[in-house]
């Protein structure tokens, strides 16, 4: 990277790049689809035996179970796809000493700390597969202008950066 990338817009020098390097495991991804399809092949033709009157006394946990559980499968593989997604589009977040660089596709956005209006982390660690789904960093940062940017799990060092982000922002103006 050249001197002059590094001080990209009058940020100052560049302290470290966050790159979105999507889900932690691929294979959780693929396992979260093979599920949901599974769980879908084996519960739609139970709901459609149920509406056919042929299902007997059979009870609707059988039914709604397999579906439950491909609902939830094709969910968590959505969440993966968008995080493998986001990491070949090449988004990076920079931390300048100054401010905070976003890129994505050919797209940057250079934010001094000052334009920054809230910054909100809603992360939650323990959550059942947050790590695997981005969850365990949602770092939502609004600027004065009204645009948004967000920091996910699916970025490198995430939790330091929100960190980072929350601290910085905190010290250039009001409380957030």
């Amino acid at each position: 990277m050249s001197e002059e990338s590094r001080e990209s817009d009058g940020l100052g020098r560049l302290v470290a790049e966050h790159p979105v390097a999507g889900p932690p495991s691929g294979a959780f991804t693929v396992t979260s689809l093979v599920v949901g399809l599974l769980g879908l092949a084996v519960g739609v033709p139970l709901l459609l035996l149920g509406f056919s009157g042929e299902s007997g006394s059979r009870s609707n946990f059988v039914v709604g179970l397999p579906l439950g559980v491909g609902l939830a499968g094709l969910l968590l593989a959505w969440h993966g796809a968008q995080g493998v997604r986001r990491a070949r589009e090449g988004e990076v977040f920079a931390l300048h000493e100054g401010g905070l660089v976003h890129r994505r596709g050919s797209a940057t956005t250079a934010v001094p700390w000052t334009e920054i209006d809230r910054v909100k982390d809603t992360g939650r660690e323990g959550l059942l597969f947050a790590r695997y789904t981005g969850r365990n960093v949602n770092c939502r940062i609004r600027l004065r202008d009204g645009r948004r940017l967000r920091l996910t799990g699916y970025t490198r060092q995430a939790a330091e950066l929100s960190r980072a982000v929350r601290e910085a922002a905190g010290a250039a103006g009001p409380a957030r």
